[in-house]
């Protein structure tokens, strides 16, 4: 191993010559090592994502000063009425408080129920049971949706059917979700909304749809849609 700082003094000029050679051939060979890891180095994490104008002369960068943006978990989107629901909803029973669960030790020490409320907003969570006349799948037709409001939200359309009226919703907002279970899962949405539209009718629901779906089981999510 040749050393990099002065040569030794008994070396002779020919030795001298030859071993700054050596030296030299030593010293090139390091650089061009180090010149590989560094370009092996801009190839991974996370330098691959950084812009080569951004980034230092070194081949590193710094985290704090390069922000990611990524979509959290449990994001609600805003969607139009008319987008998530082409021929509207058909709401089936009352609104009711969306209460949250009780032991049967609770129950025993008659403690009251308690009503949720929404994590973002801090109003209080209604629940109801609508069906969709767009859905084909008789399972997936019937499910909860969740209104958030101080007062108990009313329905502003008249009932068709017993317990049956078509409905729109304001402040609309779906959650992506995966619903089923083991090779039976499907994309579906948490469907959240602020209340009901004031209007006579509500998008132009079928009746004749909406009683065959109604054979389907509710569920707590949506099933996918265009959102």
């Amino acid at each position: 191993m040749v050393n990099s700082g002065e040569p030794p003094s008994h070396l002779g000029e020919t030795r001298l010559a030859h071993w700054r050679d050596r030296a030299r051939l030593e010293e090139g060979k390091t650089g061009k090592k180090r010149r590989l890891a560094r370009s092996r180095t801009d190839l991974t994490w996370p330098n691959i994502v950084v812009s080569p104008l951004t980034r230092a002369d070194t081949g590193t960068v710094k985290p704090e000063e390069h922000e990611f943006m990524a979509i959290p978990r449990g994001h609600r989107f805003d969607i139009a009425f008319g987008t998530a629901f082409p021929q509207g909803l058909v709401l089936v029973g009352d609104v009711t408080p969306d209460n949250e669960y009780q032991t049967r030790e609770e129950k025993a020490a008659g403690r009251p129920m308690r009503q949720k409320l929404d994590q973002l907003t801090g109003q209080r969570q209604w629940k109801a049971t609508v069906t969709d006349p767009d859905e084909t799948t008789a399972k997936r037709a019937s499910f909860e949706i969740t209104l958030i409001a101080d007062v108990q939200p009313v329905p502003t359309t008249a009932e068709v059917l017993p317990g049956m009226r078509p409905i729109q919703l304001n402040g609309l907002t779906a959650e992506p979700r995966v619903a089923g279970k083991g090779e039976f899962k499907y994309q579906s949405y948490l469907y959240r909304a602020t209340g009901f539209t004031a209007t006579g009718s509500a998008a132009g629901t079928q009746l004749t749809q909406s009683n065959r779906s109604l054979s389907g089981a509710s569920s707590s999510d949506r099933p996918g849609k265009a959102a």
